[in-house]
């Protein structure tokens, strides 16, 4: 009984390398699967915000010109138009700038 209960202990037979090398391939597989989907998932929010990135420059730079070039209107229908593309902080700046463009209009050339 003692032989039997130390060959149980050690697992000296196929079977049993083979089922630990079985669970060792499993660890590995699940290892690699959360890696992938971890970085997948980072990979598309970065996609994600980088899109809106540059969404948000062609926006304020469209405005710009359009301020650059004392086209208040124009510059107006933008920023009302896309001000959802616009960081809060940024839609705010260039509506006060607007509202001041268009005070001072009078007295500009």
């Amino acid at each position: 009984p003692m032989e039997q209960r130390l060959e149980m202990i050690t697992c000296d037979k196929p079977p049993c390398k083979l089922r630990s090398w079985l669970q060792g391939f499993n660890a590995s597989i699940a290892v690699f699967l959360m890696d992938f989907f971890m970085t997948r998932s980072f990979a598309v929010q970065l996609r994600q915000q980088k899109a809106a990135l540059e969404d948000s420059v062609t926006v304020a730079g469209r405005i710009a010109e359009h301020l650059a070039a004392y086209d208040l209107d124009s510059a107006e229908a933008d920023l009302r138009q896309h001000a959802e593309q616009l960081p809060p902080d940024m839609a705010t700046v260039l509506g006060n700038l607007l509202r001041n463009l268009k005070s001072y209009r009078p007295f500009l050339p």
